[in-house]
C-alpha cells in the first residue's frame, strides 16, 4: 500500500537523519578534542623551548604534564631567534631543522616578530609550522618556530578515518532499518486494515436503517402530506447517507489507487467541462453561477475516475459554500513547461478572513465548532481531494485573497 510505503520511507528518513545528527555531533566533538589536545601539546613544547633558551631535554623528564623522552629532542624539528628591542638580531639557531637555512630562519623569525600575533601557525612548501613569540624582560623578543607537519597529518588522518567510520555506521543503520522497518510498521498496517474493515462494515450496517427511515418518511409524506418534520428527517437522512458514502470512499481510496490504479492519458479539459456542466443546475438553483476558463490540450497520466473525483469534490465544495449570488470560477491550465495540470476553483467567501485554512483538509473539520450550520465549514470531501493529490504526488494548496477562497490542485 502506498501509505505504508510512504510511512516506511519517512520512518527510515527520520531515523537516518537522527543517526546522522548523532554521528556528526560525536565525531565533531572527538575531532575538535583531538585538535585541541594536539594544539595544547604543540604550545607546551614551544613554551618549554622558550623557557630553556632554545633547547629540549636530552633525558626523560615530565614538564607541565608532558612526557619528554630522550629521543624527543632528535625527533622535533624547530628553529629560534632572539631580537633586541629595536629589532636587531641577537642570536639564532636553525641546526634542529633541515627544511630552513640559517638565513631563511632569520628572515622568517624577523617577519613573525614584527607581526601582530604572539602565537599562531603558517604553511610553507607543504609543511605546517607553529610559532610562539615571547617578550623578553629587558626588551626584545624570542621567536620559536616548530615543524608540526607530522602531528597535523596524524590529526587529519584521524579525521578522515572517523568520517569513513561514521559513513559506514550510517549505511549499516540504513540497511538494518530497511530490513526491519516492515516488522516495525506491521502493527500499524494491521490497525489500518482493521479500521478500514470496521468503517466498511459499519457503513453497510448503517445503510439499512437509513434506507428504512427514508422509505417510512416518504410513506408518511404520501399518506399524511409533507410537513416540516418529514422534510427535516429526509434532509438529515440524505446528509447522513452522504457522510456514510464519503467515509466508505475515503476508506477504500488508497486500496483503489494502489491496487486498481491503471494510469492512462486523461484529457483533463474534457473532464473539467463535464464536471462544470454537472454543477450548472445546482448552482443556478442556489442563485450562483459557474464560470469556466479551461485550456484545451491539458493531459495527465492518471486514472480518469480519480481525476473526475478530484475535480468533482473541489467544485462541489465551492458551489456548496460560495456566498449567495457569487460566481464559482473553474480554471484549468497546463503546468510548468506544458506538463501536467493546474486545476483551481475559486468562490467568494466573505467570512474567510483570519481562518486557518490548513485545517480544512482534516477529517470532519468544521470551521464552526458547533457543527450546526449548513455552511459551517468544509466536510470530508476536502480530505478525499487531499488524499487523491497525495497519491498522485501532486500539491493541493488553498489561499484567501480579496474576499475569495481558492483551492488549487497541481499534478505533474
Amino acid at each position: 500500500m502506498e501509505m505504508v510505503s510512504r510511512l516506511r520511507r519517512k520512518f527510515i528518513a527520520l531515523g537516518t537523519a537522527a543517526v546522522v545528527l548523532i554521528v556528526f555531533v560525536v565525531l565533531a566533538a572527538l575531532n575538535l578534542a583531538s585538535f585541541y589536545d594536539e594544539g595544547s601539546r604543540i604550545e607546551a613544547v614551544l613554551s618549554y623551548i622558550t623557557r630553556h633558551d632554545g633547547k629540549l631535554p636530552e633525558k626523560r623528564i615530565v614538564d607541565e604534564g608532558f612526557d619528554y623522552t630522550p629521543e624527543f629532542a632528535f625527533q622535533t624539528r624547530y628553529y629560534w631567534a632572539k631580537f633586541s628591542e629595536d629589532g636587531a638580531l641577537l642570536a639564532a639557531d636553525a641546526s634542529h631543522i633541515a627544511a630552513v637555512t640559517d638565513e631563511e630562519a632569520e628572515v622568517l623569525a624577523a617577519r613573525l616578530a614584527h607581526g601582530a600575533s604572539l602565537r599562531g601557525n603558517y604553511e610553507a612548501d607543504g609543511a605546517y609550522y607553529a610559532y610562539l613569540i615571547t617578550k623578553l624582560e629587558g626588551g626584545g623578543s624570542f621567536v620559536v618556530v616548530m615543524d608540526c607537519t607530522r602531528e597535523m597529518q596524524m590529526v587529519w588522518n584521524g579525521v578522515r578515518f572517523s568520517v569513513l567510520v561514521g559513513l559506514l555506521c550510517v549505511l549499516l543503520y540504513i540497511a538494518l532499518v530497511a530490513c526491519f522497518s516492515r516488522c516495525l510498521v506491521a502493527p500499524f498496517v494491521r490497525n489500518l486494515k482493521s479500521q478500514r474493515q470496521f468503517v466498511t462494515n459499519a457503513s453497510h450496517e448503517l445503510k439499512t436503517p437509513i434506507a428504512i427511515i427514508s422509505a417510512n418518511t416518504e410513506v408518511l409524506e404520501i399518506t399524511m402530506g409533507k410537513n416540516q418534520w418529514t422534510e427535516t428527517i429526509l434532509k438529515q437522512v440524505k446528509r447522513l447517507s452522504g457522510l456514510v458514502n464519503d467515509m466508505v470512499a475515503l476508506a477504500k481510496l488508497e486500496e483503489r489507487v494502489s491496487e486498481h490504479f491503471h494510469p492512462i492519458d486523461v484529457n483533463c479539459a474534457e473532464t473539467a467541462r463535464e464536471v462544470a456542466a454537472s454543477f450548472e443546475l445546482p448552482a443556478k438553483e442556489q442563485g450562483k453561477r459557474i464560470v469556466t476558463e479551461i485550456e484545451d490540450g491539458v493531459h495527465v497520466l492518471a486514472d480518469q475516475r480519480i481525476i473526475y473525483t478530484l475535480m468533482n469534490v473541489l467544485v462541489d465544495n465551492a458551489v456548496k459554500y460560495a456566498d449567495d449570488g457569487g460566481d464559482v470560477q473553474i480554471a484549468l491550465a497546463s503546468g510548468r513547461r506544458g506538463r501536467g495540470m493546474v486545476f483551481s476553483v475559486t468562490n467568494p467567501y466573505a467570512a474567510g478572513e483570519g481562518i486557518d485554512y490548513s485545517r480544512f483538509f482534516e477529517r470532519f473539520y468544521r470551521e464552526d465548532a458547533s457543527h450546526n450550520s449548513e455552511k459551517a465549514g468544509y466536510g470530508i470531501g476536502l480530505t478525499i481531494a487531499a488524499e487523491i493529490v497525495s497519491y498522485l504526488k501532486g500539491k493541493l494548496a488553498v489561499r484567501y485573497k480579496d474576499g475569495a477562497i481558492t483551492f488549487e490542485a497541481a499534478l505533474k
